[in-house]
């Protein structure tokens, strides 16, 4: 009986140990508080933009936060990776109805600055996506986020 108690305990800690953990700090809150964090500001106009930014290898997460001239207001956050100087990530915010939105986000790094692109979109699944075989113009963008420091 005891080698039988013995072998199950061995078993179910083995089975506890075995459980599935990403290792990555940007899916884990608590770790994510503790990388650095590169923030920048956009200004259009009157509008602006408050960019939070963290980056673990080549993947990135952080806030976009919009504060329009007229008084409108998105908040939301992103995720997703850098390829080259490029940051491709999907922004998921809350807009002035209170209605969750997901958007494609592309930002063209140059140095302290970060260019927001815009692109042609589909949808699919319920999600928009960038058309494949369509570029992403950065000159076209009104934000240009430059690097607080």
């Amino acid at each position: 009986m005891r080698k039988k108690l013995l072998c199950c305990a061995v078993m179910i800690s083995f089975l506890c140990s075995c459980v599935s953990h990403t290792g990555n700090e940007l899916d884990d809150y608590d770790a994510l508080l503790a990388l650095p964090s590169q923030r920048y500001r956009a200004v259009y106009d009157q509008d602006t933009v408050f960019l939070r930014l963290i980056k673990k290898g080549s993947r990135v997460k952080g806030t976009l936060n919009f504060v329009y001239g007229n008084g409108l207001k998105e908040h939301g956050s992103f995720k997703g990776w850098m390829n080259g100087d490029t940051l491709l990530a999907n922004y998921h915010y809350q807009d002035q109805k209170g209605s969750w939105q997901r958007n494609p986000i592309a930002m063209l790094s140059n140095g302290k600055t970060l260019h927001l692109g815009v692109g042609q979109r589909e949808f699919a699944w319920g999600r928009a996506y960038f058309k494949k075989n369509e570029p992403i113009d950065y000159d076209k963008g009104r934000f240009i986020f430059m690097k607080n420091d």
